[in-house]
This record gives C-alpha cells, sequence and structure tokens, in this order.
C-alpha cells in the first residue's frame, strides 16, 4: 500500500491510520508499564482501550486498501 499525493482521500485516510497506530502505541506502553508495575487496576482499565485502539488501527489500513482498490486500481501494478 501506498501514498498517492495527489489524492486528498489518500492523504486523509494516512493520517487517519498514523493517528491511529500512534494512539495503539501509546495505550500499549501505558498497559505495558502497568503490568510491569503490577498495578491490577490500570491494567483491568487499560485493557479495553488497548482493543478499541488496535480495532480502529487495522479498520484504518483497511480503509486504505479499500480506497486503493477502488480509486487507484491501475496505480497497483507493480507495487507491493
Amino acid at each position: 500500500m501506498r501514498i498517492w499525493e495527489d489524492c486528498d482521500e489518500c492523504q486523509r485516510l494516512w493520517n487517519e491510520y498514523s493517528d491511529a497506530t500512534m494512539a495503539h502505541v501509546r495505550i500499549q506502553g501505558k498497559l505495558e508499564l502497568a503490568e510491569l508495575q503490577h498495578d491490577l487496576v490500570a491494567i483491568e482499565r487499560l485493557r479495553p482501550g488497548v482493543e478499541r485502539a488496535r480495532q480502529q488501527r487495522i479498520a484504518a489500513r483497511e480503509a486504505i486498501r479499500l480506497h486503493g482498490e477502488a480509486v487507484h486500481p491501475d496505480k497497483r501494478a507493480g507495487q507491493s
């Protein structure tokens, strides 16, 4: 997958994916710290958020893939 700089929707989708990835990494880091500190309250509070953030990241990446297939299929040739 790649970003097409001349496509506003590609730009928007990749920004959305970037934001979702950063949110996922941030909350995953908090969960890992809570686990290292054996903070059971924080662990239970953070786990659902980690899963939501993971799902948002996956959905954002899928939106990029679907957009590329629908709008830029001819540009996919030769791309990995």
